[in-house]
């Protein structure tokens, strides 16, 4: 196979190493952020609140140039694994423009955290339980939350999958070549769709990530804030938006994977 000339490089690879050190970083910040919410007094929590989203922001950022750029070298150091089964072509296919896609992964994963915190938020105002505001305004504040993240998700969705038609319409140059060396077009086919499913789930990692380390902290404090009826509100929540994140996810895959189709053609 061959590289195009948008191949993004680096005159020194082991650069990631100090994304990787910032990530590690910032991430311990934003864990300190979180932390200091859950177990500090309430007349403090204003503090780290308002600083949490830097250090959040941050670690995001330098954790996908810390993977790309991992990816990056790797590749380049040739390794005996990187040539079994289909790796090379998906490491090449991944990090031909890692600077590209760690910004691109970065923005859609905040993206992604922001239609969480909507959909979370939303959802708790329109609780019968939760009385801080009343009825007309508690309808309308939770309408606007979860029509802001039905919005995000389908900015995320939409402009990855628009993105994954093109790379594979780009892509289906190689197929003869592909086929020359024995592959048949099933085969090219479930190539296109791992690569495919990589590229719409990868911003999700470091969102995940996140959620996962905040949820049973934030959950338990807030069972100390809210009514019993509220119990454990924010762990059902969050299961509600992982189970609407695997239907966009299904039927956005089953659009891309179908459009895919007609460029594999010989």
């Amino acid at each position: 196979m061959y590289e195009r000339n948008r191949n993004q490089g680096v005159k020194n690879i082991e650069n990631y190493k100090k994304w990787g050190i910032l990530f590690f970083l910032s991430f311990a910040c934003f864990i300190g952020c979180v932390c200091s919410i859950v177990f500090l007094p309430e007349v403090y929590i204003v503090y780290p609140v308002s600083v949490a989203a830097i250090p959040l922001l941050l670690s995001v950022f330098a954790f996908y140039k810390w993977v790309f750029g991992y990816l990056y070298a790797y590749r380049r150091m040739k390794s005996i694994r990187i040539y079994q089964k289909d790796r090379l072509y998906i490491m090449a296919n991944v990090t031909s423009n890692f600077k590209t896609a760690a910004l691109v992964n970065a923005v859609f994963c905040t993206c992604f955290l922001f239609s969480w915190s909507s959909f979370v938020t939303g959802m708790l105002i329109l609780q019968p339980g939760f009385q801080l505001f009343d009825t007309a305004v508690r309808q309308w504040m939770g309408t606007s939350q979860i029509s802001i993240c039905i919005v995000f998700l389908v900015i995320y969705f939409s402009i990855l999958s628009l993105q994954q038609v093109i790379e594979v319409r780009q892509n289906s140059k190689s197929n003869p070549i592909m086929r020359c060396m024995g592959k048949s077009n099933t085969q090219i086919a479930k190539l296109m769709n791992k690569q495919i499913a990589i590229k719409l789930a990868s911003p999700m990692v470091m969102a995940l990530l996140i959620i996962l380390f905040c949820i049973p902290l934030l959950n338990g404090k807030m069972n100390l804030m809210l009514p019993a009826s509220l119990k454990n509100i924010l762990l059902k929540l969050t299961g509600e938006f992982g189970a609407c994140i695997a239907v966009f996810y299904i039927c956005y895959f089953g659009i891309v994977s179908a459009m895919s189709k007609r460029y594999m053609q010989p």
